[in-house]
């Protein structure tokens, strides 16, 4: 009898010790602050080739952004050019023409753009720009054919959020970064992705909790991100800048793959730093520039500390990681260049950035996108 009781004690133990190590991880610090529905790991290479880039032009100032689109590079300008947009035809280097005025008419922006992004409707291809409160939609066929900026709509934000994108005429996803009502009482709230499929609101919440830390300066640069839809809208991605955290969105499910690199601090590693220059010598930044295509996502990361970066805007030699939308690294490889804003044309393998001087390079990176 007495064996009897001692077996089953010591089931139930074993039983009471599962049950609260299964508590324990559901109840962790990390899960508090960051909460996703699968995870993927994936690994860096320390050793990696670097690829030379080739030089096509230069510009008179640094621009926001590059796209490119059938054989064309795009260049969003600051506010201080004379016209916002500038494109180039990539075979002879050449301005085909420019466009774009800052303003508050429905043809001019409120905030110069630092990113596009191409849609279809019908036969026609369109740009959209996201502006202050809307998005401007652009003909890009007559545009191109008229060398002019033709307008076709203004697509009105209904909805509060830093990055705004319209799936459809029903659906929108929108961002809201990290806030707060009053930055004296010192209670901020976290981002959140939410889905507005007609009139039905679906928020995602994958930072559930703010981090505790003194260091509130610190808290805007950690949740900041780089955000892009995929082509056929199916999927969003988002990656930190101060974290190795990618999360790739299923706008039709809402359901969120993260993507955490080895050994990248976590959210309660955070909490245990505070000074400035425990955060210059520790904090890693991450991925400072991004693209998105119907195959691929293009994180382009300086992974140094920021006392590494020595002042600079980015790393001289920054790292890009080439993920399929499952969440898996196909290639990560170094660029020859300080590359602060990147493009990618996959029809012919080519990747298009610009440093912090204003030139414009390209790299070919067709055996690292064929692996």
């Amino acid at each position: 009898m007495l064996n009897s009781y001692c077996r089953l004690f010591s089931k139930m133990r074993l039983l009471f010790s599962v049950f609260f190590a299964a508590l324990l991880i559901a109840c962790s610090k990390d899960n508090r602050y960051y909460c996703v529905d699968s995870e993927k790991e994936v690994f860096v290479e320390s050793s990696m080739d670097t690829i030379n880039g080739e030089l096509l032009f230069s510009l008179d100032a640094i621009p926001n952004g590059i796209e490119c689109y059938d054989s064309i590079v795009i260049i969003a300008n600051n506010a201080s050019a004379q016209k916002l947009f500038d494109f180039y035809d990539v075979a002879s280097c050449e301005k085909i023409f420019s466009f774009g005025s800052m303003g508050h008419s429905n043809n001019e922006f409120i905030n110069p753009p630092f990113y596009s992004y191409f849609d279809f409707e019908g036969e026609d291809r369109i740009m959209c720009i996201p502006d202050d409160r809307s998005t401007k939609i652009l003909d890009f066929n007559e545009t191109v054919k008229q060398k002019k900026g033709v307008f076709k709509e203004l697509r009105k934000h209904k909805y509060d959020g830093e990055d705004y994108f319209f799936v459809n005429k029903d659906t929108v996803i929108v961002r809201k970064d990290l806030s707060y009502i009053d930055p004296r009482d010192k209670l901020f709230f976290p981002p959140v992705f939410t889905i507005y499929d007609q009139n039905k609101k679906t928020d995602i919440s994958i930072y559930p909790e703010i981090i505790k830390t003194n260091n509130f300066g610190l808290l805007h640069f950690l949740y900041s991100s780089a955000v892009r839809i995929k082509p056929d809208k199916t999927k969003l991605v988002e990656s930190l800048s101060l974290l190795g955290i990618t999360n790739i969105i299923d706008i039709k499910t809402g359901k969120v793959l993260g993507i955490k690199e080895n050994n990248t601090y976590g959210f309660e590693d955070i909490e245990r730093i505070s000074g400035c220059s425990d955060i210059e010598q520790r904090i890693i930044a991450y991925t400072h520039g991004m693209y998105a295509t119907d195959n691929h996502v293009f994180l382009l990361q300086d992974r140094c500390s920021v006392s590494e970066l020595q002042g600079n805007e980015v790393s001289p030699t920054p790292t890009l990681l080439i993920l399929n939308w499952d969440g898996d690294l196909i290639s990560n490889v170094c660029l020859d260049r300080g590359i602060y804003s990147i493009a990618c044309d996959e029809d012919v393998s080519v990747l298009y950035g610009f440093d912090s001087d204003g030139r414009i390079y390209k790299y070919n990176i067709y055996k690292y996108l064929n692996k």
